[in-house]
């Protein structure tokens, strides 16, 4: 518990607020270079931050980008990860969440089940064979009789 709030909540906004920054500074410079005009004045990695206070307002399919791979792409990504650390630091995960390879094992029952249903299948087969008159068993053999 403790270790969610303190270690959980500091990472996830560190992370979150560098990935942001790094996201955003990535799409200005794809789709808006002109920013970087500001870069003397303004360091780089306070630039996606500050751009209305300098005059600067970007276009509106730039903001848009900007906070959707913000929001919807790297904040549940980094959310999801910091909580699954989490759990793994302070809990130990039993073994049904650990990925495992399964061998599967037949066991004695299915095992005399299949035998079962195989010796009705050939009584089942004789009892037919002896219903058939031996002159069709004959043409069967071969011998012609």
């Amino acid at each position: 518990f403790n270790t969610a709030f303190t270690i959980g909540y500091i990472l996830t906004l560190l992370l979150e607020l560098l990935l942001a920054t790094i996201l955003r500074l990535s799409v200005f410079a794809l789709w808006e270079p002109e920013i970087f005009s500001l870069s003397p004045r303004v360091p780089t990695p306070i630039l996606p931050w500050v751009l209305r206070e300098n005059g600067y307002r970007p276009k509106r399919i730039t903001l848009f980008v900007a906070d959707f791979c913000t929001s919807c792409v790297a904040a549940p990504l980094i959310e999801e990860t910091v909580k699954l650390k989490i759990l793994q630091w302070s809990v130990r995960l039993p073994r049904n969440f650990r990925v495992a390879k399964r061998v599967k094992e037949k066991s004695q029952s299915s095992l005399s089940s299949k035998r079962k249903k195989k010796k009705t299948k050939k009584k089942k087969l004789v009892s037919f064979m002896e219903a058939i008159s031996p002159q069709v068993l004959n043409m069967v053999d071969g011998t012609g009789k």
